[in-house]
């Protein structure tokens, strides 16, 4: 699934992830430097899920297929963390997105909002 106007429709269990890249204080001050290291963002499209197979006898030949689908959808925010994100970074039209599999998504909000969340700084 992805959102309308999203020019891709990824496969397997990949999920693309716009990702946040900059935030404003309540006073509308633009936060740069560490600020803008945000490890969250919207899944904007994801595929149907991961085949799993399994073995049905001892010779190997002959396989059993089971889709398992992914936990998100389009709209979810998710986070991710600094060694779990396997992603790669995409642009497309000029915006941020992270091409990843589900497994490298620590977590759904919630409160189904845009998290905010930013990497902790020595």
């Amino acid at each position: 699934m992805a959102e309308k106007s999203f020019p891709i429709q990824p496969i397997g269990d990949i999920i693309i992830v716009e990702q946040v890249t900059e935030e404003k204080s309540s006073g509308g001050i633009l936060l740069t430097g560490d600020y803008k290291k945000f490890p969250c963002g919207k899944v904007v499209a994801h595929g149907p899920g991961r085949v799993y197979t399994t073995y049905l006898d001892a010779s190997g030949h002959h396989l059993a297929g089971q889709v398992v689908p992914v936990s998100v959808k389009v709209g979810d925010y998710v986070i991710f963390g600094k060694y779990n994100s396997g992603g790669e970074p995409i642009e497309i039209d000029g915006k941020k997105y992270l091409l990843c599999r589900e497994g490298d998504i620590g977590g759904i909000s919630n409160i189904g909002d845009q998290l905010r969340v930013r990497l902790a700084v020595d």
